[in-house]
């Protein structure tokens, strides 16, 4: 039987030789959680296997003695040297390897402080700066390097749940600390192949009824009282990553959710299973009361993914080889473990699952091993490797679906009103709210931001229509396909779910088709009232589902001298180093208030303007050979006129706009969003982040200023500034006796080139005054008044 199933999976994989190839690096679109199915952006249902990896020296050999250490002694690249080994040998397909995601531990080795050894739930030597630090420097590079072989993330926190948990606890509290910081990451937030295991193994909870316990509905509503903020907070800053929710008994019992289910979108259940579970499933009969009493309530209405596994026989364990779970393979529908796993998985539907460690599929965890447990089959490492690659077969995650027909793809990116053609009535966010899942209902339209939409349209047709109030995106609640499905705004993400097509009817009227359901805008039950609900419903055309866009007449940008700040790291755009030289890279940095910081906007034609640096006013912002790629560098360039060179101003509210090129249609942001100073700036496709948002403000110019010394000087006070240069950070400021009749204190202002004042102090009638600064390099203007006369002079500091 298994030679058959062996000639049929060479067959298979023969008339795919495209995937086959392609497994590791290949797509990894977002995935989202749609009633009781994990799917990808295109609507099918996808299923996950893979592994855990713990990046710890115990875990990377040191188990086996100090002489198997792969690694210590906090070695970061020694560390990433050996788990990218290890990724590398388990996405191999030309060895047999088909794996499509890890479950990735924050192992509390790196972010506890070193000492003596402790259980990996005492959290009292945590220390937040190792999770900030080791996070940079070991869990992003495992999460790249996982993406670049094909592989989704499940990120779990550092170590595991005391043995009892109660709502308010520390250790709650210690986990809220952490996925604040994790769900607040550049590099992890919304991260389309990375999700959230929210905590490992909780035993027994407190219940809402004072008892200690796991099984009873009183234990479920208090994981519910103990996760649920913690899912909340997720939420509000911004991540839409899939949340997987543990149980009680060690991830065995998750009954009670069904009644009580975490909310928020995206919400699965993250399980353990090993043989001894359950009073012991080493039998199929025993196997399903198990999963039926404790699994399938929840797997009933959401996605599973079982996060911990592994079997082997008990001689493997004597032997010295890495199990944890007893049990053997045996058959499905009668005796064993490993068979009967799959097989009520596989008739569940639903359910992803990964092995415990590397040490279960390859010998003592060795990259270049042999398959593990001397490729037994009735342990685990034989059969996983043959079920994994029959799985790669189906169930692969893909974004490559056909837009919806007729996307008209012609509705130009600006601001919009949007009016139900039946009633006249415009898309509103209900009672001016700022939270995710404000509601969106139609109201008589007025000159309002809440009834303001920003249109832009991505690389595929498709449309996000973004509040110019509250800063969020049109969203189906929950993901779901359903009639009636209600229309909310969320935080923006990107995502297939805040993605629209706007159709044409033909008559100066769209409707609204979102890309993950297919179904239409619509306002419920064609209502002419205000306050009529917004929801989703199959197309049908009627007036109730069509509506006017109105572009809203913003203010244009006038001619004039700016200063351009980045809205996620508060940084300036900046003429690298000066350079006035044609190529000269455009990048962030602290503002300094010098002439590469400053920019000339020029109207050119239409709603497109040159934008040039104060310091080479002959050159412009240019997009590198007039590029259309994502990523593309921008650069100065002597200005010729080209629309590389040209740039378009949208106002997306709040003082903030995009800076869109005129020849790609792409914008100007801060590459990766980078806080860093000295960050590149290039093109990239909208995508609602701050890191393509700019502010300008407008400056008074280092001419204006030169003129206004020369006028104010001719009949000022008598002054003398020494140093100037200041190159110590301390200036001297002498009014000599040939000053009369100073009547008054002296009041001395120091002003940047924008024209605030960054020092003021008062002084009385004295000859010398010493001044201490604290300024950042670059020219100032310092003011020194009696109040009837002026005196004002540039200052440099260097």
């Amino acid at each position: 039987m298994k030679l058959f199933r062996l000639l049929i999976l060479i067959l298979t994989l023969n008339l795919l030789p495209t995937m086959v190839s392609a497994w590791p690096g290949m797509e990894l679109p977002p995935l989202h959680v749609d009633g009781r199915y994990l799917k990808d952006p295109c609507g099918n249902n996808v299923l996950l296997h893979g592994v855990a990896i713990t990046p710890s020296p115990w875990f990377n050999g040191c188990m086996y003695g100090n002489e198997h250490c792969r690694w210590e002694n906090y070695d970061v690249q020694g560390c990433l040297d050996y788990n990218f080994a290890i990724i590398n040998r388990l996405t191999d397909t030309s060895d047999g390897w088909y794996l499509n995601y890890i479950r990735l531990h924050i192992d509390p080795y790196w972010t506890n402080d070193p000492g003596p050894p402790i259980s990996e739930h005492d959290i009292s030597r945590f220390n937040f700066n190792r999770l900030v630090q080791y996070t940079d420097e070991v869990i992003i590079p495992l999460i790249n390097h996982a993406h670049s072989r094909g592989l989704y993330v499940v990120l779990r926190p550092p170590g595991v749940c005391p043995e009892r948990i109660s709502v308010g606890d520390a250790y709650q509290q210690y986990l809220i600390t952490v996925w604040d910081f994790l769900s607040q990451h550049p590099q992890i937030r919304n991260a389309d192949h990375v999700m959230f295991e929210i905590a490992n193994e909780p035993v027994e909870i407190l219940g809402t009824n004072g008892v200690w316990g796991g099984t009873s509905q009183a234990h479920f509503d208090a994981l519910v009282n103990y996760f649920q903020p913690i899912v909340d907070l997720i939420r509000n800053n911004g991540a839409n990553n899939i949340c997987w929710i543990p149980g009680t008994g060690w991830q065995s019992h998750y009954a009670g959710y069904a009644n009580n289910p975490i909310t928020g979108g995206n919400i699965g259940y993250a399980v353990h299973i090993y043989p001894g579970y359950w009073g012991g499933i080493r039998n199929y009969q025993d196997f399903l009361n198990g999963w039926n009493v404790n699994v399938k309530p929840v797997a009933d209405i959401a996605p599973i993914i079982i996060t911990e596994t592994d079997w082997a026989p008990q001689s493997y364990k004597d032997a010295g080889h890495y199990v944890w779970g007893i049990g053997n393979t045996g058959v499905a529908g009668g005796q064993g473990f490993g068979a009967n796993l799959k097989y009520i998985v596989d008739q569940s539907g639903n359910v992803s699952w990964n092995v415990l460690a590397p040490e279960n599929l390859i010998h003592m965890g060795d990259p270049n091993g042999s398959t593990a447990y001397n490729n037994d089959w009735e342990a685990v490492a034989a059969p996983v490797k043959q079920w994994f690659s029959e799985y790669a077969a189906d169930n692969i995650p893909t974004s490559n679906c056909e837009p919806t027909a007729g996307c008209s793809g012609n509705v130009q990116n600006g601001i919009y009103t949007i009016s139900a053609k039946h009633s006249n009535k415009c898309l509103d966010v209900y009672n001016f709210s700022m939270s995710d899942g404000g509601n969106i209902v139609q109201w008589s339209c007025g000159n309002t931001e809440n009834q303001q939409w920003l249109i832009e349209q991505n690389s595929e047709g498709y449309y996000t229509i973004r509040s110019l109030y509250s800063d969020k995106c049109l969203d189906v609640a929950n993901w779901s396909t359903n009639d009636g499905a209600n229309i909310q705004q969320w935080t923006c993400n990107g995502q297939e779910v805040q993605q629209f097509c706007l159709q044409s009817t033909g008559d100066g009227y769209y409707t609204i088709v979102n890309r993950n359901s297919g179904k239409c805008i619509d306002i419920t039950d064609f209502s002419m009232d205000d306050g009529a609900n917004v929801q989703q419903w199959t197309c049908y055309n009627n007036d109730c589902q069509q509506f006017a866009l109105t572009l809203v007449n913003t203010q244009a940008i006038a001619n004039g001298t700016y200063s351009i700040q980045n809205r996620n790291s508060g940084q300036a755009l900046d003429s690298y180093n000066l350079g006035t030289s044609d190529g000269t890279n455009v990048v962030q940095w602290p503002g300094t208030g010098q002439t590469n910081q400053q920019w000339n906007i020029t109207h050119v034609e239409n709603d497109f303007y040159r934008i040039s640096p104060v310091h080479a006013p002959s050159k412009a912002l240019d997009v590198i050979d007039y590029s259309s790629a994502d990523g593309a560098n921008v650069q100065l360039w002597e200005y010729w006129g080209g629309t590389c060179q040209q740039w378009r101003f949208i106002d997306v509210g709040n003082g903030y706009f995009q800076i869109e090129a005129r020849h790609s249609g792409k914008l100007l942001e801060v590459a990766e969003a980078s806080l860093a100073n000295g960050a590149n700036v290039q093109q990239w496709p909208a995508n609602n982040h701050h890191c393509q948002h700019w502010m300008l403000s407008s400056l008074r110019s280092a001419s204006v200023f030169e003129n206004e010394v020369a006028s104010e000087n001719e009949t000022a006070l008598e002054v003398q500034v020494f140093p100037n240069p200041v190159t110590d950070g301390n200036v001297t400021i002498v009014l000599p006796e040939t000053n009369k009749d100073i009547s008054n204190d002296i009041v001395i202002n120091i002003m940047s080139l924008q024209g605030s004042t960054v020092y003021s102090t008062n002084s009385c009638r004295t000859h010398s005054i010493d001044i201490p600064l604290n300024l950042i390099q670059g020219m100032y203007i310092l003011e020194i008044t009696d109040g009837e006369r002026r005196y004002v002079q540039k200052l440099i500091i260097k």
